[in-house]
């Protein structure tokens, strides 16, 4: 597929999208870059004095979802789904799944907030859940997971579960071995209909097994190796992706936020507080207790980071789990999507329409600007933040450099926006 850049060439109006962050040069850092844990990975920046915002390109859509992977940023336009480079390049784009068709957030809210993922990768496919209502209940009563070439973006197969009247939605896929699974809420999670768990062959979209779990509510699903993990609220259970056989579980009574800082480490939330659990192993490397319970979670290589629902953002060592700083937002929670760390700031997308940014090395709050938008969600490669701010249809982009002095930040709703 050719790439299209849709760098900026309109006028006024576009520019309110699209933002570039700048922060001020950094001081000297307390601990040394090593690869292994404990110490941390990568020692936060030490001094972040300011951010401030500038242009940095426009979008010609917005994507809704946003969220990044390897490198690009993916979000859904209309009813199709598209990558996008960080310099605002049209990277990829799927074929359309049809009017009547919605194509499911990176991260779905379903009653209450449930994190999760409903697009998932493979080196030749791309697949990402939908959902159609029903045209006499106005119930969502088919839930569809779509197979589009890497390459060219076209539908290649699609598979639909359909339980008439009941309300169906994806919740969670991943890709494990030479299956793609995806996990399924069926009646809302109720007593009555039990979560579903589907796997496809990925070339054909043929059912390889199906397992109903009962008595127990899907949070994520994720893969390391050849295991197939399903983090519910009854413990961590481990499967096994040809069979669907559960191998095992880990004791881990997990609640929606998830976070894996590597492939191999899975952060969740719990009714204790914040867990690591090394999934080599199956070990719990440590918790953290707390008595709020946890919203949403973010890692970077130096930390986990959890917010909960009196505002509190509390920095962890992700090697140890110790507690780095405790800031507090203005806020109460955020929404799962809307809480990314880009390295030196930690970014939080408030449920009053603001954008939030955090010093990753101590918690000092450096940005809060309205953004006039509930909820919306982020994406972070490198020195690049793109939001799903839809104040007026656009992207917001937001560049990050640690070259330029500044002051600190201060209040100011026309440092983000030329209107």
């Amino acid at each position: 597929m050719d790439r299209r850049s849709f760098c900026a060439v309109t006028g006024v109006a576009l520019s309110a999208g699209c933002l570039q962050l700048q922060e001020a040069e950094t001081g000297d850092g307390s601990g040394d870059e090593t690869e292994d844990e404990p110490p941390a990975e990568t020692a936060p920046s030490e001094g972040v004095q300011s951010v401030t915002l500038t242009e940095a390109f426009t979008l010609e859509d917005r994507l809704r979802a946003t969220f990044s992977h390897e490198g690009s940023f993916w979000g859904f336009v209309d009813h199709r789904l598209q990558a996008v480079g960080p310099d605002g390049t049209l990277e990829w784009e799927s074929d359309s799944v049809g009017d009547d068709v919605s194509l499911v957030p990176s991260t779905l809210l379903a009653g209450s907030e449930v994190g999760g993922s409903c697009v998932a990768f493979s080196p030749d496919r791309v697949f990402a859940g939908g959902l159609e209502g029903g045209v006499d209940t106005g119930r969502d009563e088919r839930a569809t997971l779509y197979a589009f070439d890497r390459e060219t973006g076209t539908l290649e197969w699609e598979d639909a579960v359909e339980r008439p009247p009941e309300y169906v939605r994806p919740l969670s896929a991943t890709t494990v071995a030479d299956v793609v699974v995806a996990a399924i809420d069926v009646g809302s999670g109720s007593d009555d209909e039990p979560w579903v768990l589907r796997a496809l062959e990925v070339d054909t979209g043929e059912s390889r097994w199906e397992e109903s779990l009962e008595d127990v509510r899907i949070q994520h699903i994720l893969a390391h190796d050849e295991t197939l993990f399903v983090s519910t609220d009854d413990g961590l259970l481990e499967f096994d992706p040809e069979s669907g056989s559960q191998t095992g579980t880990v004791d881990v009574t997990a609640l929606p936020p998830h976070a894996s800082p590597t492939d191999d480490v899975l952060c969740c939330a719990t009714l204790a507080g914040i867990e690591r659990v090394d999934l080599a192993t199956g070990e719990i490397e440590w918790i953290e207790d707390r008595e709020r319970p946890i919203g949403s979670l973010a890692a970077d290589d130096a930390s986990v980071y959890g917010i909960d629902h009196a505002g509190y953002v509390t920095a962890l060592d992700r090697g140890t789990g110790e507690q780095r700083w405790e800031s507090r937002l203005p806020i109460e929670n955020v929404r799962n999507g809307g809480f990314v760390s880009s390295g030196d700031v930690l970014w939080a997308s408030g449920n009053d329409g603001s954008l939030y940014g955090l010093a990753a090395a101590d918690g000092e709050l450096l940005y809060d600007e309205s953004h006039h938008d509930y909820g919306f969600h982020l994406g972070a490669i490198d020195d690049v933040l793109l939001t799903s701010s839809s104040e007026r249809g656009f992207v917001t982009v937001v560049t990050f450099g640690s070259n330029q002095q500044s002051s600190v930040a201060s209040r100011n709703p026309k440092s983000s926006f030329k209107l």
